[in-house]
């Protein structure tokens, strides 16, 4: 008599997982430089293309051209830079004066991103930059890669504070 032996056979199988990641393109900072200073733009714009999160740069030599061009992205609803790098000593309106026009111009809900830039150390520069609430850091020119990174990581994650100078300043 013969017995059936019952047998299972064992068919491989293979599972594939898949797993899916996105990758997301980091983010390209636009940056508008407003200076009369060839010279101080050309160095700044030096800086700025050495960095690879910095995207498209703006330039002005003239801050009343410059405030045309922010009041054209502010109504025309186009991509408005991420970034103001701005002179305070600028004929016709320096930088102090410059950020009082742009103030007007947008509520409470949006304000622009501006560094301010300066070759001196003043007190007098030192005091506006308290006063006013735009600007949440002054840097010393000649622009600085590195210091210039420190602020602008700090400021696009959301920093609440004023930085002034990073070296200190002879008040």
């Amino acid at each position: 008599m013969s017995r059936k032996k019952n047998t299972i056979e064992y068919i491989p199988c293979i599972f594939v997982i898949t797993t899916q990641f996105t990758y997301m393109k980091k983010k390209k900072y636009s940056v508008c430089i407003i200076d009369d200073s060839t010279v101080d733009i050309f160095i700044t714009k030096t800086v700025l293309k050495e960095i690879p999160e910095i995207g498209e740069i703006f330039v002005f030599h003239d801050p009343e051209k410059a405030l045309e061009f922010v009041e054209k992205e502010r109504e025309s609803n186009l991509q408005f830079p991420d970034l103001i790098l701005l002179d305070i000593m600028m004929p016709v309106i320096d930088g102090f004066e410059w950020i009082d026009e742009v103030d007007e111009m947008f509520d409470d809900d949006f304000q622009p991103k501006i560094f301010m830039l300066s070759h001196t150390d003043m007190q007098k520069d030192f005091e506006r930059f308290q006063k006013q609430k735009l600007s949440s850091v002054l840097l010393k020119k000649p622009l600085k890669k590195d210091e210039f990174l420190e602020h602008l990581q700090k400021e696009f994650n959301e920093s609440e504070t004023k930085t002034v100078f990073s070296r200190s300043p002879r008040l």
